[in-house]
């Protein structure tokens, strides 16, 4: 498998629920997921390797 683990928070710095530990981070990188985490200060066009996610 693989892809990528798109994280939208609103406040990166400020989010308790998501530790190091967090299963949203964990289960998907065990199956091959990278992990994204961003926020509202994430520029509006984000480039995921040869993808484009427009937010």
């Amino acid at each position: 498998m693989g892809g990528v683990n798109l994280i939208v928070v609103d406040e990166i710095l400020d989010c308790p629920f998501l530790g190091r530990m967090a299963l949203a981070l964990i289960v998907p990188r065990e199956l091959g997921y990278e992990c994204h985490i961003i926020n509202k200060y994430t520029p509006p066009r984000y480039q995921i390797k040869d993808q484009l996610a427009i937010m």
